[in-house]
Protein backbone atom coordinates (compact mmCIF):
# COMPACT_ATOMS: atom_id res chain seq x y z
CA UNK A 1 0.00 0.00 0.00
CA UNK A 2 1.16 3.36 -1.16
CA UNK A 3 0.56 5.82 1.50
CA UNK A 4 2.44 8.72 0.07
CA UNK A 5 0.21 11.61 -1.98
CA UNK A 6 1.99 13.15 -5.25
CA UNK A 7 4.48 14.98 -3.52
CA UNK A 8 6.11 11.97 -1.78
CA UNK A 9 4.79 13.27 1.87
CA UNK A 10 3.66 10.78 4.52
CA UNK A 11 -0.51 10.64 4.60
CA UNK A 12 -1.90 9.30 7.87
CA UNK A 13 -4.86 7.30 7.40
CA UNK A 14 -6.20 7.18 10.78
CA UNK A 15 -9.00 8.38 10.58
CA UNK A 16 -8.09 9.85 7.30
CA UNK A 17 -6.95 9.63 5.12
CA UNK A 18 -5.31 13.13 5.47
CA UNK A 19 -2.53 15.23 4.62
CA UNK A 20 -0.29 15.92 7.93
CA UNK A 21 0.84 19.91 7.88
CA UNK A 22 4.75 20.64 8.53
CA UNK A 23 3.45 22.00 12.01
CA UNK A 24 1.99 19.16 13.38
CA UNK A 25 4.82 16.57 12.14
CA UNK A 26 7.61 18.98 13.62
CA UNK A 27 4.88 18.65 17.23
CA UNK A 28 4.80 15.09 16.95
CA UNK A 29 8.27 14.61 16.42
CA UNK A 30 9.37 16.22 19.80
CA UNK A 31 9.66 14.60 23.07
CA UNK A 32 6.42 13.59 24.77
CA UNK A 33 5.90 15.41 27.77
CA UNK A 34 6.32 13.77 31.49
CA UNK A 35 2.31 13.53 31.99
CA UNK A 36 3.27 13.79 35.87
CA UNK A 37 5.16 16.83 35.51
CA UNK A 38 4.56 20.49 35.88
CA UNK A 39 4.33 20.45 32.28
CA UNK A 40 1.38 18.74 31.78
CA UNK A 41 -0.11 20.13 35.16
CA UNK A 42 -0.45 23.78 33.88
CA UNK A 43 -1.54 21.93 30.41
CA UNK A 44 -4.41 19.96 32.07
CA UNK A 45 -5.48 22.78 34.26
CA UNK A 46 -5.84 25.60 31.33
CA UNK A 47 -7.86 23.15 29.75
CA UNK A 48 -9.95 22.44 32.64
CA UNK A 49 -10.55 25.85 33.08
CA UNK A 50 -11.03 26.21 28.79
CA UNK A 51 -14.05 23.42 29.74
CA UNK A 52 -15.84 24.90 32.59
CA UNK A 53 -16.02 27.95 30.58
CA UNK A 54 -17.69 26.70 27.92
CA UNK A 55 -20.03 24.41 29.79
CA UNK A 56 -20.67 27.42 31.72
CA UNK A 57 -19.79 25.64 35.04
CA UNK A 58 -18.05 26.43 38.34
CA UNK A 59 -18.04 22.51 38.78
CA UNK A 60 -15.11 20.30 38.48
CA UNK A 61 -14.82 18.81 34.92
CA UNK A 62 -12.69 15.59 34.36
CA UNK A 63 -11.00 14.48 30.93
CA UNK A 64 -11.06 10.35 31.19
CA UNK A 65 -7.99 9.24 28.96
CA UNK A 66 -8.88 6.02 28.45
CA UNK A 67 -10.83 3.89 25.70
CA UNK A 68 -15.11 4.14 25.62
CA UNK A 69 -15.38 1.37 27.84
CA UNK A 70 -13.25 2.82 30.32
CA UNK A 71 -14.92 6.35 30.18
CA UNK A 72 -18.51 4.62 30.36
CA UNK A 73 -17.36 2.00 33.39
CA UNK A 74 -16.50 5.53 34.62
CA UNK A 75 -19.61 7.23 34.49
CA UNK A 76 -21.58 4.48 35.92
CA UNK A 77 -19.52 2.67 38.22
CA UNK A 78 -18.79 5.73 40.75
CA UNK A 79 -21.04 5.77 43.27
CA UNK A 80 -22.97 8.85 41.96
CA UNK A 81 -26.27 7.91 42.71
CA UNK A 82 -27.31 11.54 43.42
CA UNK A 83 -25.52 13.14 40.79
CA UNK A 84 -26.16 14.35 37.09
CA UNK A 85 -23.71 13.04 34.18
CA UNK A 86 -22.75 14.63 31.15
CA UNK A 87 -21.55 12.66 28.81
CA UNK A 88 -20.03 13.24 25.17
CA UNK A 89 -19.68 9.94 23.56
CA UNK A 90 -21.33 8.69 20.40
CA UNK A 91 -22.79 5.48 19.31
CA UNK A 92 -22.65 2.48 20.89
CA UNK A 93 -20.75 3.56 23.83
CA UNK A 94 -23.62 6.24 24.98
CA UNK A 95 -26.12 3.83 24.57
CA UNK A 96 -25.03 1.25 26.60
CA UNK A 97 -23.83 3.55 29.36
CA UNK A 98 -27.41 5.47 29.02
CA UNK A 99 -28.72 1.59 29.95
CA UNK A 100 -26.64 0.72 32.59
CA UNK A 101 -27.03 4.18 34.27
CA UNK A 102 -30.50 3.56 34.34
CA UNK A 103 -29.83 0.26 35.93
CA UNK A 104 -28.12 1.80 38.43
CA UNK A 105 -29.83 4.77 39.11
CA UNK A 106 -27.89 7.27 37.78
CA UNK A 107 -28.95 10.21 35.38
CA UNK A 108 -27.18 10.45 32.30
Amino acid sequence: MNLRNANSEPNLRIPGPVPLPDDVLEIAGRQMINHRGPEYARMLETMSDNLRTMLMTKNDVYFITSSGTGAMETAVFIPLAQEAILAFRPRVFLATACMLSAIFSHTL
